[in-house]
Formats: C-alpha cells, sequence, structure tokens
C-alpha cells in the first residue's frame, strides 16, 4: 500500500505542471448504498443479505486551454474508485485528449463510443441495478478511439465517427494475416437531434464486441416539458458469424416534485443462439432522488429483475446518496 501511494504521489507532481498550465480542475464523484437483496430459484427463497455498494465512484482530472489560433485544447483523465472496501486499485474511466474547432472536434484516448452517449439522459437509474446495460450492449468505453464530433448543424443536430483500430489484435486472437491493423477494425457513428422538449438519436455500432454481440443498432427518443421527462431505447445487435441475435428496449418517466424525482424504469432484453432464447431478462425498478444541496442528492430505490431461462428472481432495495464535486 505505501509503494502505491509513493508512485501515485510521484504520478501527481510530474502531472502538476501540465495541469497547472491546462487550469485543470479536480471532480469526481461518490455514490454508496446500502442494498438489501433478496433472491429466488425455481421458487426457493435464499436469505436476505445486506451489502454496502459502492456505484461507480469516481476521481478525475479535467482541464482546457484556448489556443492562440483560437481553437481549444482540452483533455480529461478519469478513475473509477472502490469507496465501500478500498482495496481495489483505479480503474481507468474515460482518459483523452481533445481539440476542439469552429468545424468540429476531434478527440482521442479512451472514451465512450457515439453508441453508448446516443442513449443521453435518458437513463433514470444510471450506474444503478436497473441501468439500461441490464439488456443492452451498447455501452462500450474502449481503448484507441479516434472520434469526430461536429459542431451542431441547423442548431439542433450532432454528428460523431468513432474509428477504433484493433493495433494488430484480430477477434478470436488472430496472428498473421488474421490481424485487425486497420484503421476503422471496428466503429461507432450516430446521428442526435436535441430541440426544445424534443431528444432523438440513432447509432450504428460495427465489430464492438460486448455479450457475445458485435454488430448493433441504436434508437432513442426523449421528451422533458417542465417537470416531466420521458425516455424510450431499442437496441437489435447479432454476432460477426450470425449465431447470435439479440433485441433490447427501456422506458423511463421522472417527475420532479419540489427537491423530489420520482423515477419509474422497465426493461427488457432478449438473447437468442442458433434460433434458441438462450437468455430472457426484465426488469422494473421504483425510485425517488432528493436533493439535499446543489450536488448533494439521497434517494431510495427499489428493483425487480427476472431471467426467466435460470427461472431466478431477485429483489433489491436500495438507500444511498450521491455527491459531485
Amino acid at each position: 500500500m505505501q509503494k502505491k501511494l509513493i508512485c501515485l504521489a510521484l504520478g501527481a507532481a510530474a502531472l502538476a505542471p501540465a495541469i497547472s498550465m491546462a487550469d485543470a480542475q479536480v471532480y469526481g464523484r461518490v455514490d454508496v448504498s446500502l442494498d438489501m437483496n433478496s433472491q429466488e430459484v425455481e421458487g426457493d427463497t435464499t436469505e436476505d443479505n445486506f451489502e454496502l455498494e459502492s456505484n461507480a465512484s469516481r476521481l478525475g482530472f479535467k482541464g482546457s486551454k484556448e489556443l492562440d489560433n483560437g481553437w481549444t485544447a482540452h483533455f480529461k483523465m478519469e478513475y473509477g474508485v472502490d469507496v465501500d472496501d478500498g482495496d481495489g486499485t483505479f480503474s481507468q474511466r474515460s482518459i483523452y485528449g481533445a481539440i476542439k474547432t469552429n468545424f468540429g472536434e476531434l478527440l482521442v484516448g479512451k472514451q465512450d463510443t457515439p453508441g453508448k452517449k446516443a442513449q443521453g439522459k435518458l437513463d433514470l437509474f444510471g450506474d444503478h441495478t436497473a441501468d439500461f446495460n441490464k439488456v443492452t450492449t451498447n455501452e462500450i468505453r474502449p481503448d484507441n478511439l479516434i472520434q469526430y464530433t461536429s459542431p451542431k448543424l441547423a442548431d439542433a443536430i450532432k454528428l460523431k465517427v468513432a474509428l477504433i483500430p484493433g493495433e494488430g489484435s484480430g477477434a478470436d486472437g488472430a496472428t498473421g494475416a488474421d490481424e485487425d491493423n486497420g484503421l476503422a477494425d471496428a466503429s461507432s457513428i450516430s446521428a442526435a437531434y436535441s430541440s426544445g422538449p424534443i431528444y432523438a438519436a440513432v447509432a450504428i455500432d460495427s465489430d464492438l464486441a460486448k455479450s457475445g454481440i458485435d454488430d448493433r443498432t441504436i434508437f432513442a427518443l426523449g421528451y422533458k416539458m417542465d417537470n416531466l421527462k420521458l425516455g424510450f431505447l431499442y437496441e437489435t445487435g447479432e454476432s460477426n458469424d450470425g449465431n447470435t441475435e439479440s433485441t433490447a428496449f427501456a422506458l423511463s418517466a421522472g417527475l420532479t416534485v419540489g427537491k423530489n424525482l420520482f423515477k419509474a424504469q422497465y426493461l427488457s432484453g432478449e438473447k437468442e443462439v442458433n434460433s434458441l432464447t438462450d437468455k430472457e431478462t426484465s426488469v422494473f425498478a421504483l425510485g425517488v432522488d432528493h436533493k439535499l444541496a446543489k450536488k448533494t442528492k439521497g434517494y431510495v430505490e427499489f428493483t425487480s429483475m427476472s431471467e426467466d431461462v435460470s427461472d431466478t428472481d431477485t429483489t433489491k432495495l436500495a438507500v444511498g446518496f450521491q455527491h459531485n464535486f
């Protein structure tokens, strides 16, 4: 542990001049909940258990600097941390550098794909038990990403194109002629429309593997007016060999009353292997967020998840807080 602290201190000292020059700031999130879990497998109820969970807590540095030609350089270095036990090492999240011009932005590094970003802010239980990713496969943060983001077109539309070089690693660990050595061995593109109360997006991923799915199409639709927000996401995908297919959709609804956000979410997903149902999952969640300060909230969430193939039903009651800094 002492060696880790010394290395971290030396790294921070080395980064300090660069961070200062880039007008950097330290930021992060602490999200911790006490969860009560109950599970039934084929009608047999297991004992309840309690867990203290760190929900995608993070620590990061970000900054920007205006260049002499009017462009802007900016960067982010974000790491996941475990608040509940503190024994885990830092894990990489988004780490990139970017240049923003009047013609758009060029970003390189490790970052969420356009396919993931297409869902916008529709997921009201993000990073918690009822996260969209319980049934979808689009939430990918690859290494070696090269992304172009257009300026806003017609004051409403943004385009994103991301290329991911394979750097010599084939999908099946291939070597020689089958190695992935191109500029776009995998890719993700999206178009998002945002104007007034309407948000709509479509994205296409190619050769981005997750949960047995390589290619996927994502459709997202959101509506926000006054204190009401509604969301819909649909995803369809398949493996490169065509043997595995998946479909998933998500519905979300939130109503703000005073300092409280009352929220509900329903998720459904199905995966087929060789035309046979391999996994079918449904998730239903209810919750309320209570705003304690500008960057702090407490929450209570109830989640029920069912997996038909394994005949498993899981329920979770979570009580927690989230603080951003």
